[in-house]
């Protein structure tokens, strides 16, 4: 069994931003956090990529977004866990469904992300 719990202080855009802007600036931002994943999980990674696992993913920000926006913008994070080999890939027989919620945070506070990912052998 594996268990992967993280914060970083970003949240990713909106699908809404991310889909007006230009192939190369979305392409950098997506890089960017494929790095922020990978640097902020280089000593927790399994040894093999995960062939089965459940992802918790909690937004905490001033600014609430709609359900469909809220999951399509943790996809950069979620394919930053394929680029670094936490997990094979982001097909439903692997993560079935994503547990994605959202909390208000003051805007004072900054944002924060949180993540966890629980792993387990193929039955």
């Amino acid at each position: 069994m594996f268990h992967l719990k993280i914060e970083f202080p970003h949240v990713p855009p909106s699908l809404n931003i991310t889909l007006r802007t230009h192939y190369h600036k979305r392409n950098k931002l997506f890089k960017d956090y494929y790095n922020l994943i990978s640097a902020v999980t280089r000593d927790q990674r399994p040894s093999e990529p995960l062939k089965k696992a459940k992802i918790k993913i909690e937004r905490h920000f001033y600014r609430m977004l709609d359900y469909d926006n809220l999951v399509s913008s943790q996809k950069c994070i979620i394919d930053g866990l394929i680029h670094c080999g936490i997990i094979e890939n982001d097909s439903w027989k692997i993560l079935g469904v994503w547990d994605v919620n959202q909390m208000f945070r003051q805007k004072k506070l900054g944002p924060l992300t949180k993540l966890e990912v629980i792993g387990w052998d193929a039955i």
